[in-house]
């Protein structure tokens, strides 16, 4: 058995991560930026350091577009409730997504009267972009995907499918909670 839901729940943490979790909290506990002494500033230093860095490895055109959220739940839900939907816009998203997605996409389409089209995969239980493109109309305002399925592994060409949508108005908003990864 194969299970892809490294970022939730891998145990043990790589030693990195336990190492910068003893750094922050014995180097620079304090509020970043709501104080003039020394370790609220060193600790505001480092988030936006943080930011700067996440800023570059996701290609960001400023720092500034970088949000901190508790986790990747709640950075989805916001993402995805936070847009500004009217009755009868189009969301993309497929059937593997994970329930911080789908529960939020499903209260939309209740509660504002979004269109949802859910994009099977195909039998290699992966998605091609044009599965998503054949299905762009002037009312689609956003595709919800993830980069890498935790049910199948299977990796979607986020990439390509940015590429054939430059022209369109949609958003594209991917939980890379898999694959995010700097070398």
């Amino acid at each position: 058995m194969l299970y892809f839901d490294h970022a939730a729940s891998s145990f043990p943490k790589p030693k990195k991560v336990g190492e910068a979790m003893k750094e922050a909290v014995d180097l620079y506990a304090a509020n970043p930026g709501r104080g003039g002494h020394a370790l609220s500033q060193q600790a505001a230093a480092v988030v936006k350091n943080t930011r700067k860095e996440l800023a570059d490895l996701f290609q960001a055109p400023h720092e500034s577009h970088v949000w901190f959220y508790q986790n990747a739940t709640m950075a989805l839900n916001q993402a995805i409730v936070g847009f500004p939907f009217e009755v009868g816009d189009h969301i993309i998203t497929t059937t593997f997504e994970h329930n911080s997605v789908l529960r939020p996409l499903k209260a939309l389409e209740q509660q504002k009267g979004v269109h949802i089209t859910y994009v099977e995969p195909d039998h290699t239980e992966s998605y091609q972009v044009e599965d998503f493109t054949k299905l762009i109309t002037e009312q689609t305002k956003m595709i919800v995907i993830s980069h890498a399925s935790n049910v199948t592994g299977a990796l979607f060409p986020i990439k390509e499918l940015g590429e054939q949508l430059s022209n369109h108005h949609a958003t594209i908003v991917v939980d890379a909670s898999q694959t995010a990864w700097k070398n």
